[in-house]
């Protein structure tokens, strides 16, 4: 008999469980102040919100707070003395403890930090995993980093492995993740021709499409061709219709139509298509090689492909090539497709186009793979992704170079990382999301943390959550924005160091409830602070590490 969930004075248990029904486990290093002793050298002991009845083997005093070894067998507890402490946190009572461990635990000198940490955390802590862990330190000179990998590890009971614990280190990199692709792409471009697999070129198009800029006109017109042709993508279909590319009345299965088109047009722009593309039944089959040929001189041969691009919609389009096709590109991507020939966005477009961007983008990362594979097995059928983390995997598998291995997997445990920070505990929902993103000329990342209540649908609340962007802008530099609402009503915080960037946030702050409340919500503040200066990861990992703790909101 040990723990007791209920008291009512000494010796009254309304309810009493065994050993094995504890929260803890035999072995691991916990902190507990002593309520009472009896004569039979048992104490009841308070550890946290549990109270447990114990042997003792060294006589303590009531009322005294000590670091205990929970020793758990069958249905006795025995707790071994470590280090009296008046408060958890007692520095003196913690290097006790961490020499006590260090020398009868057998652990090397290098264990001591993270011995150090996790009872100052008040973490569970256990011989083998602090050895475990204790490796994974030695390994790397970054400590902080690895201390907050391991907090999180256990905070989220997650697996206590190698891979769990490099993807939660490798997501805290201060190298952003955009540089980490443009330097992916960049080592797969400069691969010979003959040692680029299917998937290394899919790749690369990936990488491309997530990292380049959406104004040049024959790269827009090449991805939505490919989505399109070789995905079926409608909105691919219908971005190209819009912008004039074919009459509207041309349905995507028109295969006849586009047949004559090119059997028209097909001599006078040198189109590299073979006569059975005349015939309407091997229309599409013609068009998914040709496709398929540009991805190929795309990595090769860029003013070759672009020809081609351009070749065939003015075949299309009877010798005129489309207009600010970018725009009609960025609509298709966000699923904002305007009835009018053409899109000139505005502020107010270009601020619903960045945050449909934000979602697409996300699907292109593929950190929804696992969850997909696991659908098309039920499904017993094949499974074909283009996203980014399926194909780092499929190229990590076919490739042998140390160099380019090492880039993959650095990107594959930093999707992986974003993966886990990922949490949802019961009616709470916590996001983390890390993706490249392209303003003008400027390549950044945005790192956005979402936490929030799900309704009883499982749906997620937008009117009771907390959101923390963090970005890095070419001109206002670190810029980090806390988000928080209640009830519809929002406040926002802004960490920034522009000098009078106060001045400018006040002079757009009618702007900015005057959207919100178009959209449902009331602006209760705008409050502009500067952040410490540390790093960024520093800051924003000590916050998403304070789990719920952060979010004001009732449930």
């Amino acid at each position: 008999m040990t723990s007791i969930r209920q008291t009512d004075g000494w010796g009254k248990f309304h309810r009493m469980e065994s050993a094995k029904s504890l929260p803890f486990r035999s072995g691991q290093v916990i902190y507990g102040s002593v309520e009472k002793i009896n004569d039979q050298h048992r104490a009841l002991v308070k550890i946290g919100q549990e109270t447990v009845l114990a042997e003792m083997q060294t006589p303590l005093s009531e009322g005294g707070r000590y670091w205990f070894q929970l020793l758990a067998e069958h249905e006795t507890v025995r707790l071994q003395l470590i280090a009296k402490s008046e408060t958890a946190g007692d520095e003196a009572g913690i290097n006790h403890a961490v020499l006590h461990l260090t020398k009868s635990w057998g652990l090397p000198r290098e264990a001591q930090p993270l011995l150090r940490f996790l009872l100052q955390k008040q973490l569970p802590v256990v011989k083998e995993e602090v050895l475990q862990a204790t490796k994974w330190l030695i390994a790397t000179k970054e400590t902080e980093m690895n201390l907050r990998a391991i907090q999180w590890m256990y905070t989220n009971q997650l697996p206590l492995t190698e891979d769990v614990f490099q993807a939660i280190k490798a997501v805290q990199q201060p190298d952003l993740l955009s540089n980490q692709l443009l330097k992916l792409q960049d080592l797969l471009a400069s691969m010979p021709d003959d040692q680029k697999p299917d998937a290394i070129r899919t790749l690369l198009t990936t990488l491309q499409r997530m990292t380049s800029r959406m104004d040049d006109i024959d790269q827009t017109l090449f991805f939505l061709l490919k989505d399109w042709i070789q995905q079926g993508d409608r909105e691919a279909y219908r971005t190209l219709q819009k912008v004039g590319g074919w009459p509207q009345e041309v349905t995507e299965n028109s295969w006849s139509w586009f047949a004559k088109q090119i059997q028209i047009h097909g001599k006078t722009f040198s189109l590299p298509l073979s006569s059975a593309f005349l015939e309407e039944h091997d229309a599409k089959k013609q068009l998914s090689d040709w496709i398929a040929q540009l991805q190929h001189d795309w990595q090769t041969n860029r003013s070759k492909a672009n020809e081609q691009v351009r070749a065939f919609m003015t075949a299309l389009n009877d010798g005129e090539l489309p207009s600010r096709l970018s725009d009609f590109y960025e609509a298709y991507l966000k699923g904002e497709l305007p009835d009018q020939p053409l899109l000139s966005l505005d502020d107010e477009a270009a601020s619903v186009v960045i945050a449909h961007h934000m979602k697409k983008i996300g699907q292109w990362l593929g950190l929804n793979y696992e969850a997909e594979l696991k659908k098309w097995m039920k499904a017993d059928s094949p499974v074909h992704f283009d996203e980014l983390k399926p194909l780092l995997l499929r190229v990590y598998d076919e490739v042998q170079l140390p160099a380019l291995k090492e880039q993959l997997e650095a990107l594959i445990h930093r999707l992986t990382g974003q993966q886990l920070l990922s949490q949802s505990q019961g009616p709470i929902q916590q996001l983390f999301w890390q993706f490249p993103l392209r303003f003008a000329d400027h390549v950044t990342d945005v790192i956005v943390r979402w936490q929030g209540r799900k309704k009883r649908s499982g749906e997620i609340d937008p009117h009771y959550c907390h959101i923390l962007f963090y970005l890095q802008l070419e001109q206002l530099k670190e810029t980090i924005v806390d988000v928080r609402i209640q009830n519809s009503i929002l406040h926002v915080t802004l960490w920034n160091h522009t000098p009078q960037i106060e001045q400018l946030v006040s002079r757009m702050q009618p702007l900015l409830k005057e959207r919100l409340e178009a959209c449902g919500y009331v602006l209760s503040g705008i409050k502009v602070a500067a952040a410490e200066q540390q790093q960024k990861n520093d800051w924003l990992f000590s916050r998403i590490l304070m789990s719920h703790s952060g979010v004001d909101y009732r449930i």
